[in-house]
């Protein structure tokens, strides 16, 4: 169609009207850039002209006596059906065709032969009331197929819009479905007794978690929020460093309705956000599959502890139990204490140089203690020392860690000191850290590690020189601290 369209606005037809009659309007098709002189040459043909009769051809139109051959159609601003009479010049007559004779030879209908000046003038009326008449047919067929072209494309508009309406009201009826769905849920827990409003919350969080996503499946576009439960049943929190930061950690009470005898009433259950809140979880096996090993290892260690002994005083305090008291130390398998002779027993009490500390899991010396009983070794005046308030998480733990030109300090067997823990052990990668000395200053660095190496709480980043007293952590700082150590220098001999 495009095609065809292009083709028509390229040609222009024309009338050619001949001055005499002698034959009917006679249409042409040119070119509007062509020149006249090649609509002359074709009339001349189509009249069987000689060259003589041709040179003498004369075009005219009512706007323009005469025309010129050289001229193209565009130069008189020519329309589609454009009338043009053909005329010969005085020297040259055309030559009469076959029509042309036999109106001569026709006599008319009184018997008598017409003049020849009057049968040419009612020629010529009568050959451009034809070509007016074929004009106007034109134009009418070209107005008929405009306005045809026009009502298939307004009705294609039409149905292009009926289809957008259709497709919008069938959106807007799900919606209306999905937003009637939910009140449901509200009016039964409304028309519940009023004895039971605890547990029509419980079976509603219920059923509103099972619309929830599964343990860490990702929405786009959805942000998860956090359980449907009061505020007093619940203890949260979110991280603010280190590899998880932006995580909220959210420990919660469920109640439990079973005929079984049990210990609480009610069960702790967990929710762990991302930062973008687009995952959740709901377990923490499920979250050590899918997320990072320092992730895990902070939230597990340092953030799980404190909000577990939270929850459970809350969830205390909720069923009016009295807090669990510390058991009293089991002195049953102690020998009895020896009866003090009488002259020692007005005389001062020893120091004690051995004295037991406890810490979180594991009994531990004092500070003294520890020096007196690990001296320095000859030849080394820099050494890290494990601080007394570190719990045991296994035997690859050294109480001490000497400081010599260049110590690798890591997980990996290939590692001059091994750190490793059962408790965490993702906390210490294979190639953690490295301590160095330069003369008589110490430095660590660390080796692209998880969870970094700390320094009195900052991470460190590239390489940091060590002063006397300096904490040491190698991993998350936490409450229950397994890899702390104090660097210690002593004076040359």
């Amino acid at each position: 169609m495009g095609h065809d369209s292009q083709a028509a606005q390229s040609f222009l037809h024309l009338l050619a009207v001949a001055a005499d009659g002698s034959h009917e309007p006679q249409t042409f098709r040119l070119r509007w850039d062509q020149p006249l002189r090649r609509f002359a040459r074709a009339y001349a043909v189509f009249r069987e002209l000689s060259a003589e009769s041709e040179s003498t051809l004369r075009l005219s139109t009512p706007e323009h006596p005469e025309l010129d051959l050289d001229a193209t159609a565009s130069t008189y601003a020519f329309c589609d059906g454009q009338e043009v009479l053909f005329t010969a010049g005085a020297e040259v007559s055309l030559s009469p065709t076959a029509s042309q004779r036999a109106q001569k030879t026709q006599p008319s209908q009184g018997g008598m032969k017409r003049p020849a000046g009057a049968s040419q003038k009612s020629d010529g009326k009568a050959a451009t009331a034809a070509s007016q008449s074929m004009v106007l047919a034109s134009q009418k067929v070209a107005k008929a197929k405009a306005k045809g072209k026009a009502k298939a494309k307004a009705s294609a508009k039409a149905k292009a819009k009926a289809k957008a309406k259709a497709k919008a009201k069938a959106k807007a009826k799900t919606q209306v479905t999905l937003l009637k769905a939910k009140p449901k849920v509200k009016a039964k827990s409304k028309a519940a007794p009023k004895g039971a409003t605890s547990k029509v919350s419980s079976a509603a969080l219920v059923k509103a978690e099972v619309v929830e996503p599964e343990d860490g499946e990702v929405l786009p576009g959805q942000k998860i929020g956090e359980p449907r439960v009061p505020r007093g049943r619940t203890q949260a929190t979110t991280v603010s460093f280190g590899p998880a930061k932006g995580w909220r950690v959210i420990a919660w009470l469920k109640e439990v309705n079973s005929t079984k005898p049990q210990a609480h009433s009610s069960m702790i259950c967990w929710k762990i956000l991302s930062p973008q809140r687009t995952r959740a979880f709901s377990s923490f096996q499920y979250l050590k599959k899918a997320v990072g090993e320092g992730v895990y290892t902070q939230i597990f260690t340092a953030v799980r502890p404190n909000l577990l002994s939270r929850i459970r005083e809350k969830r205390n305090e909720l069923e009016g139990a009295a807090p669990k008291r510390k058991r009293p130390a089991n002195t049953s398998r102690l020998p009895p204490p020896e009866p003090l002779p009488a002259s020692a027993a007005s005389a001062p009490a020893p120091r004690v140089s051995r004295e037991a500390c406890l810490a979180a899991t594991q009994v531990f010396e004092p500070e003294a203690a520890i020096e007196e009983g690990l001296p320095w070794k000859t030849g080394c005046y820099h050494r890290l020392r494990r601080h007394e308030k570190c719990i045991y998480g296994g035997r690859v733990q050294p109480q001490v860690i000497y400081v010599s030109d260049r110590l690798l300090i890591g997980r990996g067997d290939a590692c001059d000191v091994r750190l490793d823990s059962m408790l965490t052990p993702q906390m210490i990668s294979r190639s953690h850290a490295l301590a160095c000395l330069y003369g008589d200053e110490c430095f660590i660095e660390d080796q692209g590690s998880m969870n970094g190496v700390h320094i009195n709480g900052s991470r460190v980043s590239g390489k940091q020189a060590l002063n006397p007293g300096d904490l040491v952590t190698f991993g998350v700082p936490s409450a229950q601290a397994e890899f702390d150590y104090i660097f210690e220098t002593r004076a040359r001999e």
